[in-house]
């Protein structure tokens, strides 16, 4: 399979992309990647999402700003990619299927005294994948939260399989440090752990 991956970190800086061939569990090769500078109004309108989401009680109804975010991250994820795939001479027909979260404005794992956790990420994947002409994958936090986990489900499975595409001696440990920082300790039996270590480039963003 060829995919194109799409992220979106909780910097507001860009829309990331980039392709990889895999046949599921291994990575066969790495492709192209890329990152589009996030529009400053679309940034603006995140941002006032992200502080309505931070007010939202749970169970009551989403906010309504969530909808228009969805509808504009959609819009820059498919400028995004039609420039990026044009750039890297990339026919809708070369690609498997299309993975993408959308952008978060509102994450909460659970944790002592909060069993119940809840994620959100906003996008239109549905508009993404009728104007790319590819199916899409999406919404990969929801169901990990609900079952306990943090939200992260992919990122084990994939730094094991960077690993292991490196030739890299085992053990490993893969630290990422995203908006949070997390690590994945790949062992050389095949067993895996990974956790959050805490706060990463988020407070530097807010910072700057």
């Amino acid at each position: 399979m060829k995919v194109l991956g799409f992220m979106t970190g909780t910097s507001l800086d860009g829309v990331d992309m980039a392709v990889l061939e895999t046949d599921g569990e291994e990575i066969l090769e790495l492709g192209p990647a890329g990152s589009k500078p996030l529009d400053e109004e679309v940034r603006a309108l995140v941002k006032r999402a992200t502080a309505e989401a931070l007010k939202w009680p749970m169970g009551a109804p989403e906010p309504a700003i969530f909808a228009e975010v969805a509808a504009a991250m959609a819009r820059e994820h498919i400028i995004a990619a039609d420039e990026f795939m044009a750039q890297h001479d990339i026919l809708p027909q070369d690609l498997t299927i299309v993975g993408l979260q959308g952008q978060t404005v509102l994450h909460e794992p659970p944790m002592p005294g909060r069993p119940l956790g809840r994620t959100v990420q906003l996008i239109d994947a549905q508009a993404v994948a009728d104007a790319l002409g590819v199916a899409v994958a999406y919404d990969f936090r929801t169901a990990d939260v609900a079952a306990g986990g943090q939200g992260a489900p992919l990122a084990p499975i994939y730094h094991e399989a960077l690993v292991r595409f490196s030739t890299m001696h085992l053990p490993t440990a893969v630290l990422n440090l995203g908006g949070v920082g997390n690590v994945t300790l790949v062992m050389d039996d095949g067993v895996l752990e990974a956790f959050d270590t805490g706060p990463a480039n988020g407070m530097l963003d807010l910072w700057m």
